[in-house]
This record gives C-alpha cells, structure tokens and sequence, in this order.
C-alpha cells in the first residue's frame, strides 16, 4: 500500500545527503540523494510501518525508528540500526499503535557524543499517550537510554509529559517537553521536569531549542 500517509520527514544532521521517511502502515523509506530518489529500508523491521525517524546527529550510521501499524501489535517497538538502516533489530518491544502520531518523539543528546562509543550514548523517546479505538497504551511515559538506544529505562510517568514533544539541547544536554500543558525542562536527564512556558506547545525549532507555539 503505495498510497498509505507519509508521517514523519528527518534528515541527517551530519550528511545532508540521507534521509529518512516513514508512512502510517505502508514501510519505511531512506534516501541517499537528498529526497530525490527512495527505497525501502525496512531489514529487521517486524513492525508495518516507522513514526519519529531519528537519525544520531553524530553518526548516520545510527538510526531509531519507531515500529508502528493501525493496531498494538507485537511487532511494533523501538528498532535501531548501526549500518545506516541496512538492517535493523528491535531494542524495545512496545504494543503501542502510533500510526497517527506525527510528533518529534526521539532527542539524541549531543553532550553525549563519545568518540570511542562512535555517537551519542543518551537517547530519550516519548511514548505516545493517545488511546485507539483497537487499544494500545494510554499513560504517560519517557524512556532514556544510555547506550545509544540498545537498552532503554523507563524514567518518567508523570502525566502532565503525556504524549510530549521532545527536544534535547545541543550543548547543554538540557531535555525539553511539549504538549497542550505548556513547555516543561529538565537539567537532570529527564528525572525532573519544571514548567517554563504556559500555552500549548505546537512545535520545537531544533536547531536552536527555541519554540513556535501559542501562549
């Protein structure tokens, strides 16, 4: 299904040439010629289709997708690739449904980057919160992982954060949260978030962390 909704464009930050895209229920697409051409990449990837394709600012190598379809199925999760999404493997298995979730759900941490490890190490996702008519989950929840995205621990569920936008600054390692609820910070890898901006929050500026919204 060609045809299905395409639902999240990224690029790589260190090579403008790769790019990633990633429909509701039909595949996962990379490109390595600026969006003019693309092919499936979807080796490993038991889930229909991918949501909140982030790519390590550091290393093109290193990419999460997030495995979604129109229903909670097994298959669905956090996959990583280390070869530039020639292949995958699941790190996370989630029985989320996120085939409409159109929101920047990963944050790599730039202050993270180790030249041995090749990458940034901390990674967050923000698991989506909307609740289907064919179920997935409905609660809030922020994983962090350590190792570039090979583990992951849950490390917030405080319902204010539900279905957040998230933003990870580049220098600071600062992560920042956004939802109807206002635009919350935490200093403390995601243990604790503060309010710092009432009004909803429809969207972050990456580059800078700066954000477009109303309030």
């Amino acid at each position: 299904e060609g045809c299905q909704w395409m639902l999240y464009i990224s690029f790589a930050y260190s090579d403008g040439n790769i790019a990633w895209a990633g429909s509701d229920v039909a595949g996962i697409y990379r490109s390595k010629d600026a969006g003019v051409t693309w092919e499936p990449a979807t080796v490993g990837i038991r889930a229909s289709a991918g949501a909140g394709i982030e790519v390590d600012p550091t290393n093109s190598d290193r990419v999460i997708v997030v495995g979604v379809n129109s229903g909670p199925f097994d298959e669905n999760g956090l996959y990583l690739s280390t070869d530039g999404g020639d292949t995958f493997h699941r790190t996370l298995q989630m029985n989320i449904v996120g085939h409409r979730d159109f929101r920047p759900q990963i944050a790599w941490d730039m202050s993270s980057y180790d030249e041995d490890f090749g990458g940034c190490k901390v990674v967050y996702w923000s698991r989506e919160s909307k609740l289907y008519k064919n179920g997935g989950y409905s609660d809030c929840a922020l994983y962090r992982s350590d190792d570039g995205g090979e583990n992951w621990e849950l490390i917030q569920t405080d319902q204010k954060l539900a279905g957040a936008m998230i933003f990870c600054d580049p220098g600071s390692g600062d992560l920042y949260a956004g939802n109807e609820n206002g635009t919350f910070v935490s200093r403390d890898g995601g243990k604790n978030f503060e309010l710092i901006l009432d009004g909803e929050w429809l969207s972050p500026d990456r580059s800078e962390g700066r954000r477009v919204g109303k309030g």
